[in-house]
């Protein structure tokens, strides 16, 4: 039995490694996004659970044109999945109502590669651009009409 845990924690340690990797990558990815904000302690975290805001954009536009790029992913935290208020953590933390509901969740598991976290780098990258070119905030936001909070 004793050894049937040992490889069992062993096997364990090493799936958390290679998710914990994925999420580094994933936040480096994401955070060279201007205007967005990792949420959490950079080193104090989940392997496998990445959070991040973008300045000037809705969550649920975000998710909707991720999906269609065949990313699942939430907006806000898991305690508010299926709301479309933003999550009373983020808000607990001080950020601003409209920063918090422009959040995005992504959960990583061992099943993913490295190349699917490039791929999602590129998509939201390509989604964030997208959504703060339409968007009458953003626009307001750049003619500094109102000033950045990320």
């Amino acid at each position: 039995m004793a050894t049937a845990f040992a490889a069992a924690w062993e096997t364990h340690k090493r799936a958390n490694e290679k998710i914990a990797a994925m999420r580094d990558q994933l936040i480096a990815g994401l955070e060279t996004i201007p205007h967005s904000r990792l949420n959490g302690d950079r080193e104090k975290r989940l392997p496998g659970i990445v959070n991040f805001c973008f300045e000037g954009i809705e969550g649920e536009s975000l998710l909707l044109h991720l999906d269609a790029r065949g990313i699942a992913a939430s907006s806000g935290s898991a305690c508010t999945s299926g709301s479309l208020d933003p999550s009373h953590v983020l808000l607990a933390l001080g950020l601003p109502h409209e920063v918090a509901h422009g959040s995005l969740r992504l959960s990583i598991g061992e099943e993913n590669t490295p190349e699917e976290m490039d791929y999602i780098i590129r998509s939201v990258t390509e989604v964030v651009s997208y959504l703060r070119d339409m968007s009458p905030v953003w626009e307001g936001l750049e003619r500094g009409e109102k000033p950045h909070l990320l």
